[in-house]
């Protein structure tokens, strides 16, 4: 028999609870402009407006700035480059470029609309979510989750970027004081431009992973106007495809409370020995504790198995995980409730 057991005693904090991956496809609209560009804000500036009020809950929209615009970024190039971008304004769909231009606008926003509607009404192959689980005053701490709901292969990479809405800065055709919808701020994973690589190989439907890093946000962007985005690509060749997007939007992720919610090593013991056969683990509560969730993580970030226990009682509470094909080697026990969290290693033999 493989066996964990664990020894959890609670401490008050406050978390945000791990987040469910939404099975929805959406696609990704980006407008590659600058601020120097005349038609970007003219023509180009009024169409992205109307696409952000037509498409704000089916699609994610971003306004990628490049080429030595005020506002340009390195992810902002790069993902021009990757579209092979000759000229600004212009709108993608996902990696194809739309026919828009002044004369053109109005019939390209009913077309833009009618790509993004099929889209959204298609089912996702993968799809990923992003939340913070601390924060100190100073950094944030967030977490991804990516998930397949198809059968799939080839290399996947998750991306999260950050998009503030709100931004005052010159643009040609509407002057010094223009307020910029949904710019690319650019990566806060820590990763190159398209992301981490999640997978290259087979996925089977189920197959989730999921991955942290810490981020502190510059002191000069508006926090309550940031959504955060995860874009999920597909490498192919030298070039990257768009598979789909997810964006969180501040009031869901900025007010993490700004108190350490990592729970001390004293309060949560693991121990483990294995057999083979069946996994079963043993939590040990001091109080009553809510919220209750744990996961069982291999070395790769890859989410083994997850249980939501809700309420547990004072003492002891067993799980046995019956459908879970455990390695040999390294794999992260991640508790966590309503009050804390902590993860530990341990070695399975």
């Amino acid at each position: 028999m493989r066996t964990l057991l664990l020894f959890f005693a609670l401490s008050s904090a406050t978390l945000f609870a791990q987040q469910s991956v939404p099975e929805v496809q959406k696609t990704m609209i980006t407008k590659v402009t600058a601020t120097w560009c005349p038609p970007c804000g003219g023509w180009g500036w009024d169409l992205f407006e109307d696409l952000v009020d037509d498409n704000a809950n089916s699609a994610v929209l971003i306004a990628g700035h490049y080429a030595g615009s005020d506002l340009q970024t390195t992810a902002g190039n790069e993902i021009a480059d990757n579209f092979g971008v000759s000229g600004q304004p212009s709108f993608y769909l996902g990696n194809t470029r739309q026919s828009a231009t002044q004369a053109s606008a109005s019939t390209a926003r009913t077309t833009i609309m009618s790509g993004i509607d099929a889209e959204f009404a298609s089912s996702p192959i993968v799809n990923a979510t992003v939340y913070p689980t601390t924060f100190d005053g100073a950094m944030y701490s967030l977490e991804t989750q990516t998930q397949f709901f198809q059968a799939t292969s080839g290399e996947y990479s998750l991306a999260v970027y950050a998009v503030e809405d709100g931004v005052v800065n010159r643009q040609t055709s509407r002057g010094n004081d223009a307020v910029h919808k949904r710019v690319m701020r650019g990566n806060i994973d820590g990763q190159t431009t398209f992301g981490e690589v999640l997978l290259s190989g087979a996925a089977m439907p189920g197959d989730t992973y999921s991955s942290t890093f810490d981020f502190e946000f510059p002191a000069d962007w508006n926090l309550s106007n940031v959504s955060l985005v995860t874009v999920l690509w597909l490498k192919n060749g030298n070039s990257y495809e768009f598979v789909n997007a997810n964006q969180i939007d501040p009031s869901n992720w900025v007010n993490v409370s700004s108190t350490n919610n990592v729970l001390a090593a004293s309060d949560f013991r693991v121990t483990g020995f294995s057999e083979s056969g069946l996994l079963t683990t043993t939590l040990d509560f001091e109080v009553e504790a809510q919220d209750v969730q744990l996961s069982l993580i291999d070395a790769n970030g890859r989410i083994l198995a997850f249980r939501n226990l809700g309420n547990t009682p004072f003492g002891k509470t067993q799980i046995v995980w019956d459908d879970v094909n455990l390695p040999t080697g390294l794999v992260v026990v991640r508790l966590r409730t309503k009050d804390g969290e902590r993860s530990e290693k341990v070695m399975i033999r």
